[in-house]
């Protein structure tokens, strides 16, 4: 049986491990130019999504490895003069039909459609600062977000239910 390790690395790039019962076979791809924040696994195993400082996300092939799509920085994430913010992309996670891909931002998310890149919604709170983390519930109608107030003034740690059936 064949099984798939993804883990990411401080210098943009990630490593997928082919595991079987007596080899191993690393592959090492790179298509970021800054820290890779988050990794998400499309809910049929094919594909899998990448976020960075930078402020893109990959999909990626998980059989091949290959760069499927590279998705640019929203403009949520650029300043006046056109760079990217700090931390850029935070967290990502796949709807449970992986349809959707959630993409957390430092004070938002961005719902695309996982198959066109189409920008679908974007939700934001006021209390809604630094995410760390997101998920989906099973029925894929709530999106929960957890921030930790990392870089708000009021350094709140907050949890957020999101309608996603209804935006």
């Amino acid at each position: 049986m064949l099984r798939r390790l993804i883990s990411a690395s401080l210098v943009g790039a990630f490593l997928a491990i082919s595991v079987h019962v007596q080899s191993q076979t690393p592959v090492l791809r790179s298509g970021h130019t800054d820290t890779v924040n988050a990794i998400a696994v499309s809910p049929d195993g094919t594909t899998f999504a990448t976020g960075a400082a930078d402020g893109t996300v990959i999909i990626w092939d998980v059989a091949t490895g290959k760069l499927l799509r590279t998705i640019d920085p929203p403009e949520e994430l650029k300043d006046p003069l056109g760079a990217t913010r700090l931390f850029g992309i935070t967290g990502l996670a796949y709807s449970p039909t992986g349809q959707i891909l959630a993409v957390a931002l430092r004070d938002g998310v961005i719902l695309i459609d996982s198959k066109t890149a189409k920008r679908l919604a974007l939700l934001q709170d006021a209390k809604a600062k630094s995410i760390a983390s997101l998920e989906f519930s099973p029925d894929g109608r709530i999106l929960a977000t957890a921030s930790n107030g990392f870089l708000s003034i009021e350094k709140e740690e907050t949890l957020t239910l999101w309608d996603v059936a209804g935006r």
